[in-house]
């Protein structure tokens, strides 16, 4: 699921203000940075932040359930206004199909509320406001105007007000929300190719670019899947991607240094993360230096030492 700000009854209060400013801050630096973030915020909030049109097709990552119920009354409407249309021009075949579509509006008892909520009116009254076919378009537009915008209008003015903390507010015009979206949350999709990995990787302290567990080391991150990759990033780096760029603009580099230890099949690897510090004991196999990472990064993410 994607992040999009929900209705706040009575307006945003301090705490929250400060909170969706803190996430423009995060954002302008993720940007500063070149960080991709493990934060998927929806392409519909990427067009409001850069102050472009939205509509319901853009609310599909947020519910998926919401956004097709309107679509669909929309396309209901088209056709309602579509057979009107031909009706003005002197076509007398639609008679019957607007008298049923019209039926069909009336018999759905529609009122002027937002759908899923405790009656919160589209409109003053609308809780009383039937919806007809004189009026679907009204409130088609008005739900989208209500769902989409007038609901988030706070807290996108204190996200945009964190960005500007860091970064000049005017220097998002240069992205389209697609390109916004993916310099923010990008999904890993593409496996890490060996030559990449070797190049950005430092072997010191008992090891060297021939060390059959360095081998080992990139035989295994090569075959991981998209959630190992980033398990093995938030155990190495504290982050879950890598940075815009990839492995070629990772800093520092990933250091592998040979961990002492009695019995090494048995031990655990460790990672220094504030300097890519990755500890890996001697395996005297690539299976056994497989289910040892593998462990490490998804059982040992909390673990925190000062070795």
């Amino acid at each position: 699921s994607y992040l999009f700000p929900c209705f706040q009854q009575g307006g945003l209060e301090l705490r929250k203000r400060e909170i969706f400013r803190l996430l423009g801050r995060l954002i302008a630096t993720s940007i500063s940075d070149g960080y991709i973030i493990d934060l998927p915020i929806s392409i519909a909030l990427c067009r409001i932040i850069l102050n472009q049109s939205v509509d319901m097709k853009d609310y599909r990552e947020i519910d998926k359930n919401f956004s097709q119920s309107v679509l669909s009354l929309r396309r209901l409407c088209c056709q309602y206004e579509n057979l009107v249309a031909e009706a003005s021009q002197g076509r007398t075949d639609t008679a019957e199909s607007m008298s049923k579509l019209s039926q069909m509006i009336s018999n759905m008892y529609i009122y002027f509320t937002v759908p899923g909520t405790d009656n919160r009116e589209l409109i003053p009254g609308g809780n009383e406001i039937r919806v007809t076919p004189e009026n679907f378009r009204q409130y088609l537009d008005r739900l989208t105007q209500v769902v989409l915008i007038e609901d988030t209008m706070d807290q996108v003015v204190e996200i945009k007000k964190g960005i500007s903390d860091i970064l000049p507010i005017t220097c998002l015009r240069f992205f389209t929300p697609e390109e916004f979206q993916a310099l923010l949350c990008q999904k890993d999709t593409t496996k890490w190719k060996a030559e990449e990995i070797r190049r950005n990787t430092i072997c010191c302290h008992g090891y060297d670019e021939s060390s059959p567990q360095v081998h080992f080391l990139v035989n295994v991150l090569t075959s991981f899947n998209a959630d190992q990759r980033a398990k093995f990033l938030l155990f190495v780096t504290g982050s879950t991607r890598l940075p815009v760029g990839g492995w070629d603009k990772l800093s520092p580099k990933l250091t592998v240094v040979k961990k002492s230890c009695v019995s090494p099949d048995v031990t655990l690897p460790t990672c220094s993360t504030c300097q890519m510090y990755l500890k890996l004991p001697c395996y005297s196999s690539l299976a056994i230096l497989r289910e040892r990472l593998l462990y490490a990064i998804h059982n040992g993410q909390n673990y925190f030492a000062l070795d």
